[in-house]
């Protein structure tokens, strides 16, 4: 009944109704925390119950004499009055919110930071909060759909009025669904399940919109493994600032948002750090060709030895004027293969004009950047050069001074005796061997 009641009542009204059910109070219990506003609920149940049911077996005494009705009514306005005297103490203890989270890591208590962000909202500017959450999800994502609504509860509770939390069921193909897409743009995501020993693509919702006035952010997913509480939190301060800070990402060879690659042909995928950004920031990309004027609070540079002379020169005059930045820089990138690395060279843009494009660019110096910041790198000795893996085995033997080994001859009359040189070489061969090498075998990368 408490399920259904969202069809007959509006949303807030019916949020009030569920509040009072048999299921939502005992949801505590099952998280581990055990509340004062739980228990006394179900105590005034019971108590309501045994009076009632006193009630009934005394009813046979009374029920045929001639003040039997007086008398009936009388017992029904005691039962009204303890029926009340309970919701009293349930209201009562719910406004104290004494609870005790007695699960083993407490689990499902709000870490102290989080408790102090929420009272520090203000309350002109309540934050609202529409989770589309489906009914069912796959036993992989079960417990991420646990952690959220737990959360948006106690979110909701410690917001006392500055956070109005708002749970739809959401379904693929529904109207709740399409209003989730066109408002929020939250869209069902499809994940593998297992249903009786077969694997099969479920389309599921567990996405969050948080609006405060104009301003709006979006979680259109929580995937399994996200931090729930961080996510809810980070969402909800950035919907209270009327104003987000802006954090430029400077354009290198490693485009984080994305594009089409000349040298293979193919697009690039933007990178899920702007995405994260975007939650928080207002994002703007920058362009290195020209002089950085625009002032940003923080601005995002990868790679940025992978700049031509000119753009480092743009970038070493922004940082001079104040500008803060966040760098970067990745000796020998892995991951993303088109990135060269500090000391490899730039490569050519590549595509079906490459024949007649020089396949080598320059770069700028990076050390401008270093000096401007007053840092001075130094590898320390017996280190590979940049760019390079190992040391060489010559120098190895100078290091061990094999190659210097005196050798001598001295003559006996008409018999010469001699340490051979095979020992020598031999030593040699012991000391600069792998096993015995503080470095391989030096290899260039080219």
């Amino acid at each position: 009944m408490a399920d259904q009641a969202g069809a007959v009542m509006g949303p807030k009204l019916a949020e009030k109704f569920r509040g009072w059910s048999l299921a939502e109070q005992f949801s505590d219990f099952g998280r581990g925390v055990v509340g004062l506003s739980s228990i006394a609920y179900f105590l005034g149940i019971v108590a309501v119950s045994l009076y009632v049911a006193m009630v009934l077996i005394g009813r046979r005494h009374w029920a045929g004499r001639r003040d039997g009705p007086q008398i009936g009514l009388h017992y029904a306005a005691r039962s009204a009055g303890l029926v009340l005297a309970a919701i009293g103490a349930v209201l009562f203890f719910r406004s104290l919110d004494l609870r005790a989270d007695l699960s083993e890591e407490r689990i499902s208590s709000l870490s102290p930071d989080t408790r102090r962000l929420l009272a520090g909202l203000e309350a002109d500017r309540p934050i609202d909060i529409k989770a589309y959450v489906s009914p069912t999800v796959p036993e992989d994502y079960a417990q991420t759909r646990i952690n959220l609504l737990t959360m948006l509860r106690q979110f909701q509770r410690l917001g006392r009025g500055k956070v109005n939390v708002e749970v739809i069921s959401t379904e693929p193909k529904t109207e709740a669904a399409a209003l989730a897409s066109q408002q929020f743009g939250i869209e069902p995501v499809s994940v593998l399940s297992r249903v009786r020993g077969t694997y099969r693509d479920e389309e599921i919702f567990l996405g969050c919109a948080f609006t405060s006035g104009l301003e709006k952010v979006v979680v259109p997913f929580f995937d399994k493994g996200t931090p729930v509480e961080y996510e809810l939190i980070r969402s909800i301060c950035t919907a209270a600032q009327q104003k987000r800070k802006r954090l430029g990402v400077l354009t290198t060879d490693a485009d984080l948002f994305g594009g089409f690659d000349m040298m293979t042909g193919q697009q690039r995928p933007r990178q899920p750090i702007v995405d994260e950004l975007e939650k928080q920031y207002d994002v703007v990309q920058v362009d290195p060709t020209a002089p950085i004027t625009e002032r940003y609070d923080v601005l995002l540079a990868v790679q940025p030895s992978a700049l031509g002379p000119e753009q480092m020169t743009n970038l070493v005059a922004a940082v001079q004027a104040g500008q803060p930045i966040a760098i970067f820089e990745d000796p020998l990138p892995v991951l993303m293969q088109a990135v060269p690395g500090t000391s490899q060279p730039r490569r050519g843009p590549g595509g079906p004009m490459a024949m007649f494009q020089p396949q080598g660019q320059p770069k700028g110096d990076i050390g401008q950047l270093w000096q401007t910041f007053g840092v001075r790198l130094r590898s320390g000795a017996g280190r590979p050069a940049m760019g390079q893996i190992g040391a060489d085995r010559s120098s190895n033997c100078r290091a061990n001074s094999c190659s210097s080994m005196p050798t001598w001859a001295a003559a006996r009359g008409r018999r010469r005796a001699s340490i051979p040189r095979s020992r020598s070489r031999r030593d040699c061969r012991r000391c600069c061997s792998p096993s015995r090498a503080p470095w391989p075998r030096m290899t260039r990368w080219t």
